[in-house]
């Protein structure tokens, strides 16, 4: 699973952070990252479609609202959560952690941009059952 995780955040390849991308592999710290992005995803897309429901905010831009919401919210937790994992395990090794923005903001900005696309791509698995919103986010 923690493959699976990888490639998503270092977009197959592309956005390959050296050793920053290393530890986060080898410590295994993409998979609890991933699962809460996931986790939040299904979440709010089903607070989304199932729980606000109300034809008020069956519009494009609300659904876009809650998209970026969800989106800086897991951006920031991606960024806690693997700081505070990799300062635990410099920590433990006795070490300074060498990363910092450079490394975090590509790192978060990628976390951001998945939760958009699973978010996306979750709207139009639960959007048929809902009353109200289930012409959202096209209309």
């Amino acid at each position: 699973m923690d493959a699976f995780f990888a490639n998503l955040y270092e977009l197959f390849g592309l956005v390959y952070l050296d050793q920053f991308s290393d530890d986060m592999y080898t410590n295994g710290f993409y998979v609890p990252i991933g699962i809460v992005m996931l986790a939040s995803v299904v979440l709010v897309g089903l607070l989304y479609y199932y729980v606000i429901n109300h034809p008020r905010w069956n519009r494009w831009y609300w659904w876009l609202l809650i998209g970026f919401l969800l989106s800086a919210a897991n951006s920031i937790t991606a960024w806690v959560m693997a700081d505070s994992m990799l300062v635990k395990l410099y920590e433990q090794a006795q070490m300074v952690m060498p990363y910092g923005i450079a490394e975090f903001l590509p790192f978060c900005v990628i976390a951001g941009a998945l939760t958009l696309f699973f978010f996306f791509v979750f709207s139009f698995i639960v959007k048929w059952g809902s009353r109200n919103c289930k012409h959202s986010p096209f209309l």
